[in-house]
């Protein structure tokens, strides 16, 4: 009965599993363009298209392409940028597949309406164009305005975009480099030690590491129109006890020995004692927070400019058993007691360990300034 439910089970799913798969044709009647496409790619790739999985290919595709025609009009026609730009992401996929099936030797040129992937890419180049040098020149003239060399930085960013669609009526290359030229900046840098930690200080100094870029140099040069003060600030060291319990520990004991006499013989039976131990259990979290600062100066008036905390912290947990009364033989033989005196913890890995990562923070929060 089990048997022949299964064979009625298997044959109902085979049967569903026929009806759900369409054939190419029927794909194709519903606008399938892409699925017939990829049913067939495999075959046309061979050359080994039968005549009407030709036809099927050849107007799926005509289907596909008419259907990336029709997205590329909405994109071109919208008044926004993020449109035109994705009229260009839309037409590198187009063109790419495009391409491919092309390329299948059975795939004639003259039977495909194809996308015209130079004149569409001209079109979105011209829009694309004018609008990234438009915030070009907003982003120039709020320079000019303010002063601000964050502003020469977008505008820079601008002129990469324009060499997307360079049209050959601008001087790209010098544009990018007057914005390298007004946008960099020369930092005076001094790194400070304002905490009491003496010791482990130069964990954080070395991993301060500030790389010189397109916009910023750092020189000891004290003539620099900007001061970069970077300064340890704190370092805090806590002991806490996190959990506190006592623990009962129960065993029996061998005490002595009896002897037993019996038909088989002459025997030592053990002798046994209940002993118990009292343990206190505490789990001690060991913290280190440190604290840094970062200040910007600007000019001979030494403006400031910029001013951050940055603050790190870690912790390591260790556990504590401590013998509190009872009879030690209680106690299972790997449990170590008294062994740690939690007040002679040694802070200094931790602290080097944190202060690393403090001044790779510092280090990374400068380079993007």
């Amino acid at each position: 009965m089990k048997d022949s439910l299964i064979k009625i089970l298997g044959t109902l799913l085979f049967f569903s599993m026929i009806c759900s798969c369409k054939s190419p044709k029927e794909l194709l009647q519903k606008g399938a363009y892409d699925k017939v496409l990829s049913s067939l790619e495999s075959k046309a790739k061979k050359g080994k298209l039968s005549a009407s999985d030709k036809d099927l290919f050849v107007k799926s595709l005509n289907g596909y392409l008419n259907t990336g025609k029709k997205q590329l009009e909405s994109r071109f026609i919208s008044n926004e940028a993020k449109d035109w730009q994705e009229g260009v992401d839309l037409l590198n996929t187009y063109a790419g597949r495009q391409e491919k099936y092309l390329a299948y030797r059975q795939i004639l040129d003259k039977d495909v309406t194809a996308i015209d992937v130079d004149k569409w890419y001209v079109a979105f180049g011209e829009k694309l164009f004018v609008h990234h040098l438009n915030k070009y020149e907003i982003h120039m003239a709020d320079f000019d305005q303010s002063g601000d060399r964050a502003h020469v930085r977008k505008a820079y960013y601008e002129v990469e975009n324009l060499m997307d669609y360079d049209d050959g009526t601008l001087n790209l290359d010098s544009m990018s480099s007057l914005c390298l030229d007004l946008g960099h900046r020369e930092f005076y840098v001094q790194i400070n030690n304002r905490s009491f930690e003496r010791f482990n200080f130069s964990y954080f100094e070395n991993d301060v590491n500030l790389r010189n870029t397109d916009w910023a140099s750092f020189t000891n040069n004290s003539s620099a129109e900007y001061q970069l003060i970077i300064s340890l600030e704190e370092v805090y060291k806590d002991e806490v006890v996190e959990s506190e319990r006592q623990r009962t520990y129960t065993d029996r004991v061998i005490v002595g020995y009896n002897t037993v006499a019996d038909t088989t013989g002459t025997r030592e039976e053990p002798i046994y004692e209940q002993v118990q131990a009292t343990v206190r259990e505490v789990r001690y979290a060991y913290r280190v927070d440190a604290v840094a600062q970062v200040w910007i100066f600007e000019g001979d008036d030494q403006r400031p400019i910029y001013d951050r905390i940055f603050r790190r912290n870690d912790q390591d947990v260790q556990e504590q058993n401590f013998f509190q009364s009872g009879d030690r033989r209680a106690l299972p033989s790997n449990l170590p007691t008294d062994n740690f005196n939690p007040q002679n913890y040694n802070f200094d890995y931790l602290v080097r360990d944190v202060l690393r990562d403090l001044g790779e923070e510092v280090s990374f929060a400068v380079r993007r300034l």
